[in-house]
């Protein structure tokens, strides 16, 4: 069976890279303002949590547009790694959907608390 909130987020959380100058990246979630609200916010996490990726200094993220600002040190992280991790966090978010969703209708708190702990054991810092 097609689950259409994964299929939607799948969709429409796609990265364009709207600008790339080494140890800056600024992307923009395409299709941002589309994503049903109650998903948004994990997107706005999983950008967050790019922070973490090891050589990533600072990640400030716009939600009224959908864009975000990566600061990177270029001798340890390549732009394009950072999109692929990027995308290994929307893929744990997809993943995991339901179960997130299902805590959310009873805590926006704890929906987020899981979020970062699958984060956690989904290895993307390294």
């Amino acid at each position: 069976m097609i689950n259409i909130k994964n299929t939607v987020i799948r969709t429409f959380f796609k990265i364009d890279i709207l600008s790339n100058t080494p140890g800056r990246l600024r992307i923009k979630v395409v299709h941002f303002k589309k994503i049903p609200k109650d998903s948004n916010i994990f997107i706005r996490e999983a950008l967050e949590h790019a922070r973490k990726v090891r050589g990533v200094k600072e990640v400030s993220f716009n939600q009224m547009i959908g864009t975000a600002v990566i600061h990177y040190d270029p001798s340890v992280i390549k732009s394009d790694e950072i999109i692929s991790k990027i995308d290994d966090l929307r893929e744990i978010i997809i993943e995991n959907i339901k179960e997130i969703t299902e805590v959310g209708e009873k805590d926006n708190a704890l929906a987020i608390s899981k979020v970062n702990a699958l984060f956690e054991r989904g290895g993307i810092y390294e």
